[in-house]
């Protein structure tokens, strides 16, 4: 096919039905079933094109795409996709699929631009070898107008625990400039293999996992000062582009869109889930999630329908099920209650918190036991405790409810310290227990029973080595409160400063809380 020319169409893209036939087929066809975009670029995709002339740059070697032909194979990009070379080609393919399943797209009339098989790898080559390369500045302008051309960014994030796309600065800048453009009417979606998608979910819904900190961790995992580059040329100039917008602000932006897309698909699992034990599971894990992601209205909804969905299932004798039923419901009204306060709705907070009590000490009562049943129940009485005094007290150190409220506060701390006293002494749930004690002492003009809770909460968090975590945040602008109004400004001007420092490593909202608190001390 010598001489054949190829058409000059900078967004023609393949269809996925020819990726998931024909493409996958060449691949397998060359050895390289299951391998990545990098092992196939020879072998496949630059054989494709190897005889056809290129008119946009006038040589024998074509892209992959241009050597595709007919309607049901090739035509205008309808998405681009962002992903990394490093992804095996049949997962690439799979998620391309799956997504079109969902969406309920044609796929033969759904063409994803990818760069591996739209660019000409042919042309690349050749002007890396002579080192006539494209400039950054040339290069990012070009990415810019394909996206707003095709409108559409498809992130493919995989493997959910240590998302492989986040680690490349080319990925991180692609999701950046997506998010940027949407005023330019560019719709950024995150995409994931279908068996990715499902083990995520199950980490988020199942009772197996009660810890939420893997997702967490994988979710806020983006620095694109520390991502990784083929070229250094291109991360210098990424960086530069990077630090115009704000390098932890673009960092910031990336996270929250990665965390609002995994809240979303997590409500959406909730509503294929059939009423059940699993069913109210799920609800609480996810009404945590979305608390702890600071979507509260979201949580407040998804944790009421699941204290009704639990009410619906809950069985009319004392078993030990029911306990079991019990410790969820109870965590769901102790983390409703926690979402009521932080939307500044304290009353509906102490109604939630009072509920969960109601609940957990009917069940003590009732019920027949195992001493585990009872020290988790005991447990889960002590954090709505601590909830229920919380929304007594309110977030200002610096304002004082009403002196038997006050006692009241202190009272229900004070329980709660005695049961993790006696059922989990050193748990960094006593420790904010006794940072709490500490900024109620405060408030009630108490500083030195203040100053030996901030000092009790201090050894905990010491011991469990988190005192550069949120945790430890907390209790230093509390304390730094309480020393403002001991009038020890010297050393509360210290304690607020670590506290901000703390909260800025983890991009935390208490960041102007605490700056709040500096200006009062300033004034001071």
């Amino acid at each position: 096919r010598h001489g054949v020319q190829a058409p000059v169409d900078a967004t023609r893209a393949l269809s996925v039905h020819y990726l998931s036939t024909k493409f996958l087929q060449e691949v397998a066809d060359a050895g390289m079933a299951g391998g990545t975009v990098r092992d196939v670029v020879a072998p496949v995709i630059k054989a494709k094109g190897r005889d056809l002339w290129c008119r946009q740059y006038e040589m024998v070697g074509s892209s992959y795409v241009d050597a595709v032909e007919g309607v049901d194979n090739v035509g205008p990009a309808t998405h681009m996709m962002s992903y990394t070379w490093n992804y095996k080609v049949d997962v690439i393919v799979e998620t391309v699929e799956t997504y079109c399943a969902q969406v309920g797209c044609d796929p033969k009339r759904t063409y994803v631009w990818l760069c591996c098989v739209c660019v000409n790898q042919w042309y690349v080559d050749a002007s890396r070898d002579k080192g006539d390369c494209i400039s950054f500045n040339d290069l990012s302008q070009i990415f810019e107008d394909r996206i707003v051309s095709v409108g559409r960014v498809l992130a493919l994030v995989a493997p959910w625990k240590s998302p492989a796309n986040l680690k490349r600065i080319w990925c991180i800048f692609e999701i950046h400039k997506a998010i940027a453009l949407k005023e330019r009417g560019v719709q950024l979606e995150i995409v994931m293999p279908a068996s990715e998608k499902a083990d995520l979910m199950r980490e988020i819904c199942e009772p197996e996992s009660r810890d939420l900190t893997k997702i967490w961790e994988a979710l806020s995992d983006v620095d694109v000062a520390k991502a990784e580059a083929w070229s250094s040329s291109d991360k210098e100039c990424i960086l530069a582009q990077c630090e115009t917008f704000g390098i932890d602000r673009l960092n910031a932006q990336v996270r929250a869109h990665l965390k609002d897309w995994c809240c979303r698909e997590s409500m959406h699992t909730l509503q294929t889930l059939e009423s059940s034990v699993q069913s109210v599971v799920a609800h609480q894990r996810v009404g945590y999630m979305l608390s702890l992601f600071n979507r509260l209205d979201d949580a407040v909804t998804v944790l009421t329908a699941g204290i009704a969905i639990s009410g619906a299932l809950e069985p009319g004798e004392h078993s030990s099920g029911s306990s079991q039923m019990a410790k969820e419901t109870a965590g769901m009204w102790h983390e409703l209650g926690w979402a009521r306060h932080r939307k500044g709705e304290y009353a509906l907070a102490q109604d939630a918190c009072q509920n969960g009590l109601a609940l957990v000490d009917e069940r003590l009562r009732t019920c027949a036991l195992s001493s585990d049943d009872v020290v988790a129940l005991r447990k889960e009485k002590a954090c709505l405790l601590r909830a229920f005094a919380r929304a007594i007290v309110g977030d200002d150190p610096f304002i004082q409810p009403p002196p038997d409220r006050i006692d009241e506060a202190l009272e229900k701390y004070e329980q709660a310290r005695d049961i993790f006293c006696e059922f989990d002494k050193g748990s960094v749930e006593l420790g904010k227990i006794y940072n709490n004690l500490g900024l109620c002492f405060g408030i009630k003009g108490d500083f030195d029973s203040a100053q030996n809770a901030f000092d009790a909460a201090e050894v905990i968090y010491k011991e469990k080595g988190i005192l550069h975590h949120p945790p430890n945040m907390t209790r230093l602008y509390n304390l730094g409160c309480m020393l403002v109004k001991r009038g020890d400004v010297e050393v509360a001007a210290a304690k607020l400063s670590e506290a901000w420092d703390i909260a800025h490593a983890f991009n935390n909202s208490m960041t102007t809380v605490i700056e709040d608190a500096q200006k009062r001390l300033h004034t001071a």
